[in-house]
């Protein structure tokens, strides 16, 4: 019960007020909770003290998503990406918070790569052509490139494993 557990947070952080892990863990209980501003404060703090815990910055974006804090969500998912790149849910995130700043194509690039490590390879080629068509950026336009290239050799590995199958049936 999140109730309790708030409770039991509270006491902790009187004996230990700076842990970064358990005030990242009482924001959650707010942010799931709904307490939006109470949970940023907290967040906010978790993330001054420690700058190598993704979940806490995580939470702090989608808390800011919450509040219609959109442009600072931005900049914490891509701190966030940029630090911890296999964060995955971050680059989901950050493409959502793109697209809600009129960002498209900064909104499908993520969504590409977000699509891509999911191993969602139709949802990533959709995401990554769209981005390809909208950015003006040289080196993610290269980028995005590589990964349809890389996209294009899984879909035909792909149909040559279901044609094997077939075949062995």
């Amino acid at each position: 019960n999140r109730k309790d557990a708030a409770a039991q947070l509270k006491t902790a952080i009187k004996k230990r007020a700076f842990d970064p892990y358990i005030l990242k863990d009482l924001g959650l209980i707010y942010f799931l909770d709904g307490r939006y501003q109470e949970a940023l404060l907290i967040l906010e703090g978790a993330t001054s003290i420690t700058t190598d815990d993704p979940e806490s910055f995580f939470y702090l974006g989608r808390t800011q998503v919450e509040l219609g804090r959109i442009k600072d969500a931005s900049v914490t998912f891509e701190n966030l990406v940029e630090k911890h790149f296999d964060y995955t849910q971050a680059l989901y995130s950050l493409g959502e918070t793109y697209s809600k700043l009129g960002r498209q194509g900064d909104a499908h690039y993520y969504l590409g790569i977000y699509y891509k490590k999911k191993a969602n390879l139709k949802s990533s080629d959709f995401h990554l052509k769209r981005a390809l068509e909208s950015l003006d950026d040289p080196d993610k336009k290269a980028k995005i490139v590589e990964m349809l290239k890389e996209i294009g050799k899984e879909k035909k590995l792909m149909r040559v494993q279901e044609n094997t199958k077939v075949r062995k049936r």
